[in-house]
């Protein structure tokens, strides 16, 4: 399978939200339990609502209408929760994914070489996007850029597997 990265493209004045309430970043996945009992967001800089918009740690999150394009189309692996954002109409979630464990090459230190990057395809069950164990990937099939980039979805990038 040849896997891809999805990424949040960072446009010119993208909007970038801030949690009205302090998190750990390190301490908050995989589940963001504290970040669906604590949906509440503002706006902190930027003015153009893209299809895929952050925070300022590592938090992404989907439009209504890019969550209803992965949904519509069987996309497996992502649950999603709403977020509000004050004194905005429009509808983003948040999302949570599968974790599968990667295999990878270490150096003499134990550090991850770069680009070495596979995903464990005997635990991989099938899901369209998930998160990459120990690389800090979310990675996508095919079929997923195929669906995102014919729909124009907006503020998406993709990259190979390679680069982590």
């Amino acid at each position: 399978m040849d896997f891809t990265t999805i990424i949040l493209e960072n446009k010119r004045s993208s909007v970038i939200i801030k949690a009205n309430i302090k998190y750990d970043m390190f301490k908050i996945f995989p589940d963001l339990l504290f970040i669906k009992e604590n949906n509440v967001f503002k706006v902190d800089e930027g003015k153009i609502f893209f299809d895929f918009i952050g925070d300022q740690g590592p938090l992404k999150f989907m439009s209504e209408q890019f969550k209803n394009l992965l949904e519509d189309n069987g996309i497996k692996g992502l649950e999603f929760f709403p977020i509000i954002m004050e004194g905005i109409d429009l509808k983003y979630y948040g999302y949570t994914k599968k974790t599968f464990n990667s295999y990878c090459k270490y150096d003499e230190d134990g550090d991850s070489v770069y680009g070495t990057f596979e995903v464990d395809m005997t635990l991989w069950d099938g899901s369209d996007i998930f998160f990459l164990k120990d690389s800090g990937a979310t990675v996508c099939t095919p079929r997923v850029r195929e669906i995102i980039e014919k729909a124009k979805i907006t503020n998406v990038e993709f990259k190979d597997l390679s680069k982590y």
